[in-house]
C-alpha cells in the first residue's frame, strides 16, 4: 500500500499496525535497529529490521573461508572481484532459499590472488 516495495504483511509483522502506513521506524529508508541496513534492505535480505544481530553480513574473510549471516527466504550471492576498482564482480556462489542463517564457502583463492568480496541478497 505504501508503494516502496515492502509488503504490508511484512511491515505489520515487525512494526505492528495495519502495515499500510509508515513512521520514522518503519519507512523503507530507516535503519530502525541501527545495524547499518535500511528497512528495505532488511526486507530484501529477509532479516529482522528490529534486531541488530539479524543482518546480511560477511563475518569471516580469509584465504580459505568466507562466512556470512543472512535471512532464510532470500537468494544470497557471494561475489569476488580482483579488479582494484571493483568493476568486474563475478559470482562464486548462489544460495537459493531456503538458506541457513549462517553460511560458509571456500573462496578458492591463494595469497597471490588477492580479491575483494561482497554479498548480495534479494527475493
Amino acid at each position: 500500500s505504501v508503494g516502496d516495495g515492502i509488503p504490508d504483511g511484512w511491515r505489520r509483522q515487525y512494526f505492528g499496525g495495519s502495515g499500510t502506513t509508515t513512521n520514522a521506524a518503519s519507512c523503507a529508508s530507516s535503519d530502525s535497529d541501527g545495524d547499518g541496513m535500511t528497512v528495505a534492505q532488511e526486507y530484501q535480505a529477509d532479516t529482522v529490521p528490529t534486531n541488530a544481530a539479524s543482518r546480511l553480513a560477511l563475518t569471516t574473510i580469509s584465504a580459505d573461508m568466507l562466512t556470512w549471516t543472512g535471512g532464510t527466504a532470500a537468494t544470497q550471492i557471494v561475489e569476488r572481484c580482483t579488479d582494484l576498482l571493483g568493476t568486474n564482480w563475478v559470482a562464486i556462489l548462489t544460495n537459493l532459499p531456503p538458506t541457513a542463517i549462517t553460511n560458509a564457502t571456500s573462496p578458492n583463492t591463494t595469497s597471490s590472488n588477492a580479491a575483494a568480496y561482497r554479498l548480495r541478497a534479494w527475493r
